[in-house]
This record gives C-alpha cells, structure tokens and sequence, in this order.
C-alpha cells in the first residue's frame, strides 16, 4: 500500500502540490505557496512604504508560528476562511 498523499485544502477544496495550478489562484500566490511548502526560507519584499521595497529572506517555521498566532487572536476555527488583503509579493 502506497503512502498516502498530502492534499492542501483552499476555498473548501482539497488539491495535491501539483494539482495546486489548477486551484484558480493567482500565479503570484501559486509561487509563494510552492516556495512555502518547498523552502526553509522565502525570499520577499518591504512594501516600499518608507521608500524603495527591500529584498528579505524570511523563515518558513516563524512565518507558520506568526500565522498561528493570528489565527488564535482572531479566533478562527477550522471551516472559518479570511481575506488576504495584501499582495504575497510583499511584507
């Protein structure tokens, strides 16, 4: 009996990390999902707002452990989905 595979669930339906294209999402978004999944660290932007966007390298395990926090503080259950209000292209 194979292993079995690992399936990401967006917007109620669950896909395979190849199938991910054919999820609908914008190819920004794609490309920082395949990063996330794949890499240690994800490579991003400041949003510019104090001047030109500056290039940072973030870490997967802190940007995961930030994501859980907010998930706690805005009291979000399982089933419950939010908005992204910002590009992923930029921090």
């Amino acid at each position: 009996m194979g292993a079995k595979q690992k399936k990401y669930r967006i917007a109620g339906t669950a896909y395979p990390l190849e199938d991910l294209p054919d999820s609908g999402l914008p190819d920004e978004v794609l490309s920082f999902i395949h990063n996330y999944l794949q890499e240690d660290e994800i490579r991003a932007f400041t949003s510019g707002s104090t001047g030109k966007p500056k290039e940072i390298f973030l870490k997967t395990a802190h940007m995961r452990s930030s994501a859980l926090k907010t998930l706690r503080f805005l009291e979000l259950k399982e089933g419950q989905s939010c908005l992204l209000c910002l590009s992923p292209k930029y921090i």
